[in-house]
C-alpha cells in the first residue's frame, strides 16, 4: 500500500541503551539463582541458560546452546512424554519430579516447572524451563522414611508379629485409625509407619499433643485463627489440619480433648471440614486423622467424658500395642537394638548385657515399657 506524500514512517531499531542494560542486568539475577532454567524455542531447541541449569546438568554452555533439549533432559523426563512439547499444547507443569542422566553420565532427580514463552504479538514462541536439584531432599526423605520403616518396630513375638500385619493392612486404606497402648509402648513409632506406607507419604505428617495445651490455644493449634479473633491473635495464622493438607494428622493423648473440642473434631470427621478461630468460612480438610492415647476410652465413655458419636468415629480400625511385659520373648531383641544403636550415636565398642542380666531384664514388668527399657542404667556387679 503507497504512503501518503509527506508521511513519515518510524523504522524499526535496535535494542537501545537502557534495553539492552535490562537484558544484561535481568540475566545477571537469573544467574545468581540456584534453579536451573532453560528456554526453547518451537523445534524445542535450546537458545537461552543461566550458570544453575550448566551446574545441575553437568553441560558446558556450548554443548547446549542451539541443540535439541532431548539431548540435554535425558532419562525419566523423555522416556513417556515429553513436558516441553505439552507446555506448547497448553499443558504445562508445575514441580514435577524426574531423573535427568548428566553429561557424565550419573542421575540427579530435579523438580521441573514449564511454562509458555510468548512474543511481544502474544503468540507463543516458545517454552521456559525451570528446574532445581531435589537430590539431597529426595535421599533425606528416603531416609526418613527408612527411619520409620516396619524393620524399625523390633520384635519377633506373635503379638508384634499380628501388629505388622495390621500396619500393612490398614496403611493404604484412607480411613481413621485409634492407636492404643500403656505410655511408652511405641503409638508414636505407628503412627509413622502407617503414615509413610499410605499414599499420603509424600505429603507432611502434623503431630499435636491434646494434652500440652488448655482448650482455648488448642482450638487455635487445630484450627488456626484470624487476625482479631482474640487477645494477641495479631496475625492470620493456619492450624494444623491446614498444615496436614493431603498428608496425616496425629492427635495425640485424644482422650483429653474438653466436650467442646471434640465437638468440632466430630465436625471435621464427618463433614470434612472446619472453621478458623473467628471466621465463619469453612475451610476443607483433606487429612487422614490419626489418634493415640495411653487412657481407656472405653471407660471415659462410660463416664461422660467421652461423646459416643467420637468415640465410634475414631475407632473405625483400631490398633492396641501390648505392653512390654506381655511380650518378654522380644526383650533380648530390644536390648541388642538399643546397644547398636547408642554404640552408633556415641561410638563406643559396648557387646552389651551377659546372659544373666537379661534374664533379670525379662523378670521385670517394666510399667514404662519400651521407653523405660531405652533408658534403663544397668550396673552389673
Amino acid at each position: 500500500m503507497a504512503l501518503p506524500s509527506g508521511s513519515e514512517v518510524d523504522l524499526p531499531l535496535g535494542p537501545t541503551t537502557d534495553q539492552l542494560l535490562l537484558q544484561k542486568n535481568l540475566w545477571g539475577i537469573l544467574n545468581s539463582i540456584t534453579e536451573g532454567i532453560l528456554v526453547v524455542n518451537q523445534d524445542l531447541v535450546v537458545t537461552q541458560l543461566n550458570k544453575a541449569a550448566l551446574e545441575i546438568t553437568g553441560f558446558p554452555s556450548s554443548e547446549i546452546l542451539g541443540q535439541p533439549c532431548l539431548d540435554i533432559f535425558r532419562g525419566s523426563l523423555c522416556e513417556s512424554h515429553c513436558f516441553m512439547a505439552k507446555s506448547q499444547n497448553g499443558q504445562t507443569s508445575k514441580d514435577v519430579e524426574v531423573e535427568i542422566i548428566r553429561r557424565d553420565g550419573t542421575t540427579r532427580a530435579v523438580a521441573v516447572t514449564t511454562s509458555l514463552l510468548f512474543d511481544s504479538s502474544g503468540l507463543a514462541e516458545g517454552v521456559v524451563v525451570v528446574f532445581r536439584d531435589i537430590s539431597e531432599h529426595r535421599l533425606l526423605k528416603e531416609q526418613l522414611k527408612g527411619k520409620w520403616r516396619l524393620a524399625n518396630i523390633i520384635g519377633k513375638s506373635p503379638t508384634i508379629q499380628r501388629l505388622f500385619q495390621k500396619i500393612q493392612q490398614v496403611a493404604p486404606m484412607d480411613t481413621t485409625v485409634l492407636i492404643q497402648g500403656e505410655s511408652g509402648t511405641g503409638k508414636e513409632l505407628v503412627a509413622h509407619a502407617l503414615h509413610y506406607y499410605s499414599p499420603r507419604a509424600s505429603k507432611p505428617l502434623i503431630k499435636v499433643n491434646c494434652s500440652a495445651l488448655v482448650e482455648t490455644l488448642l482450638e487455635s493449634e487445630l484450627f488456626g485463627h484470624v487476625r482479631g479473633a482474640f487477645t494477641g491473635a495479631i496475625c492470620d495464622k493456619i492450624g494444623r489440619f491446614e498444615a496436614a493438607e493431603g498428608g496425616t494428622l496425629l492427635l495425640d493423648e485424644i482422650g483429653d480433648l474438653s466436650h467442646y473440642l471434640q465437638l468440632k473434631l466430630l465436625r471435621v470427621l464427618q463433614e470434612k471440614e472446619f472453621e478458623r478461630v473467628g471466621e465463619v468460612k469453612p475451610r476443607k480438610a483433606n487429612v487422614r486423622v490419626l489418634a493415640a492415647t495411653h487412657r481407656d476410652l472405653k471407660d471415659l465413655l462410660k463416664k461422660g467424658l467421652l461423646r459416643e458419636d467420637l468415640y465410634y468415629r475414631l475407632k473405625v480400625v483400631p490398633i492396641h500395642l501390648p505392653p512390654l511385659r506381655e511380650r518378654r520373648e522380644d526383650i533380648p531383641l530390644l536390648v541388642k537394638h538399643f546397644v547398636a544403636k547408642y554404640n552408633k550415636e556415641m561410638k563406643k565398642g559396648i557387646l552389651g548385657p551377659t546372659q544373666d542380666t537379661v534374664a533379670a531384664l525379662m523378670d521385670y514388668h517394666w510399667p514404662g515399657n519400651i521407653r523405660e527399657l531405652e533408658n534403663a542404667k544397668v550396673v552389673e556387679i
